[in-house]
């Protein structure tokens, strides 16, 4: 059995601290299947919808699931409001045993 797994890579950021490399795009240009760092947390975007009203702001609604335990949020940018999309790399992972202490890959 192999598992596809997903994981953020540790890179310094430009403001010198050390954490998840990401870049800045503006809520109308995310797709689905984008990863996205929002409020500390990875999400991939299932759904983005752009909303052009006759008189208003433009928004962007952006349905994600959270990457580390599956919470599904509905979330509502406008559509020039930024967003960091994280950089993952996607790795193959061979499913050894399962114990009390839970899934073991290598």
């Amino acid at each position: 059995m192999v598992r596809r797994d997903i994981w953020a890579q540790d890179w310094p950021r430009s403001s010198g601290n050390r954490g998840k490399l990401a870049v800045k795009i503006i809520a109308s240009s995310l797709r689905k299947g984008n990863i996205v760092e929002f409020d500390g947390k990875l999400y991939v975007v299932l759904n983005a919808e752009s909303f052009h009203p006759g008189k208003g702001t433009p928004t962007t609604q952006v349905d994600m699931r959270r990457i580390s335990d599956g919470v599904k949020v509905a979330q509502r940018f406008k559509t020039t409001e930024q967003v960091e999309r994280a950089y993952v790399e996607d790795r193959e992972h061979q499913y050894l045993y399962q114990d009390s202490d839970g899934f073991h890959f290598m």
